[in-house]
């Protein structure tokens, strides 16, 4: 364990009382992460733009409410939930910094939607966090001879952010795993 998981580990234990909102800003806050990758750059198609603009505050949104009002006052360890959550947020993708981008978005997609499966993150049907998730595995279907190889390899690698997710104390109750 490094300093870095350590002193993450450690904000976590002092700011227990927080974890329920970070459970519940956690899956918008990755999801904003590859969105903002994936449709918010210079290399985003016709449309995508738009979507990542119409996205965007809904999911920064949905991160505000997980943590509730407070989200930017300090707790124990010089924390605030906002920070905390990006620490949480960091040491999840972090393992995954290697893998090709679109295996990366595969896995958070993967996860996301096995959370929004278990109703720990709900995303309403024709909404704009949905339309980029759909676009995201639209595009990753773009392109048929990579899509079954990095689907397997997202799939694999949402299951490795759920036990990550678990060994940090977050979703001990989701009930299903993400599909092999």
């Amino acid at each position: 364990m490094n300093r870095d998981e350590r002193r993450l580990r450690a904000g976590l234990a002092a700011n227990a009382g927080w974890r329920a909102g970070l459970e519940l800003a956690l899956p918008p806050r990755l999801f904003y992460t590859i969105v903002a990758s994936f449709l918010g750059n210079e290399h985003a198609g016709p449309g995508e733009r738009e979507l990542f603009d119409a996205a965007a505050p809904v999911l920064r949104d949905a991160i505000h409410q997980g943590l509730g009002p407070r989200f930017m006052v300090a707790g124990r360890g010089g924390w605030t939930p906002l920070t905390l959550l990006g620490a949480v947020n960091v040491h999840l993708l972090m393992p995954f910094e290697k893998l090709g981008r679109a295996t990366v978005i595969s896995a958070v997609t993967h996860f996301v939607t096995a959370l929004d499966a278990d109703g720990i993150v709900l995303l309403p049907t024709g909404g704009p966090v949905r339309g980029a998730l759909e676009k995201v595995v639209d595009v990753l279907n773009e392109y048929p001879d990579i899509a079954e190889g990095v689907d397997r390899s997202g799939r694999k690698n949402a299951r490795r952010m759920l036990a990550a997710c678990r060994d940090l104390g977050f979703y001990p109750a989701v009930a299903g795993e993400v599909a092999a």
